[in-house]
């Protein structure tokens, strides 16, 4: 099963939610396709199930008109159906608002050839997923894949610079590494990116920091730094944007005298 595929299953869900009319049997197949998509999704199955069994009782196993308009609730078993469609309805409106949400992400990574945007559109579906089968794995695979195979590498070169303090945070992502600890003097260290925009910051006196939507690393610049380049490009007081896709690998050189 592809992505594609995937899709043509949320759009079969989205369908049967956008029905005048649900029932049992129809909710079954709504949760048959959708379980295990991801946690908010699972949650308000969860919450229309109990609610869709309430109302099940209600009207007797009959078909449950989605809607409001005309309702009697002149009777108080009037009033009590009207009060359970209302809790069932607004359960049911936001089970439809996040399965259309997780359908605009499937479309993203189905239509875009930029591998950024797909693993940030797989990474709103996947966040907190659970459950071994449907999209979750699906999503996960190929996004791993992707990101792997195109990450690319930045070097960061101490130049006599004595032993180079960094702190960073970075979220676990599929080709990203980023170095941890000192840089001493004369070392090279690599961190290994995704295809991501990485912005280097040399404004801070003192200081550069390298981030992107997936990790920031700040490293501590000595009082004798004559040069902090990227591939030979000075960042020296100077904010600097770069394409990481532009080319497999990247040198960092920080100079001191």
């Amino acid at each position: 099963m592809d992505h594609l595929d995937s899709r043509k299953r949320i759009a079969s869900a989205q369908k049967l939610l956008l029905e005048t009319t649900t029932s049992l049997e129809k909710f079954t197949a709504i949760r048959t396709i959708l379980a295990g998509y991801n946690p908010k999704i699972d949650e308000l199955l969860a919450r229309a199930d109990h609610e869709l069994a309430t109302l099940s009782k209600i009207y007797d196993g009959k078909l449950i008109e989605l809607g409001l308009e005309h309702l009697p609730e002149e009777t108080e078993e009037e009033k009590k159906r009207k009060r359970a469609l209302v809790v069932f309805l607004a359960t049911w409106k936001d089970l439809s608002g996040e399965v259309s949400r997780v359908a605009g992400e499937l479309d993203t990574i189905n239509n875009s050839n930029d591998v950024s945007a797909q693993a940030r559109s797989g990474g709103n579906i996947l966040t907190g997923a659970k459950g071994a089968f449907g999209i979750v794995t699906i999503v996960a695979v190929g996004i791993v894949v992707a990101l792997q195979a195109t990450s690319v590498t930045v070097d960061i070169k101490n130049e006599g610079c004595g032993t180079l303090e960094g702190t960073g945070t970075a979220i676990s992502l599929p080709g990203l590494s980023v170095p941890s600890g000192p840089i001493e003097e004369g070392a090279t260290v690599r961190a290994t990116l995704p295809p991501l925009t990485l912005t280097i910051d040399g404004t801070t006196p003192g200081s550069v920091v390298l981030s992107a939507i997936s990790f920031s690393l700040s490293i501590d610049l000595p009082s004798n730094i004559v040069a902090a380049e990227l591939d030979g490009v000075s960042l020296l007081s100077n904010k600097t944007v770069l394409a990481l896709a532009t080319q497999k690998n990247h040198t960092l050189a920080l100079i001191c005298k």
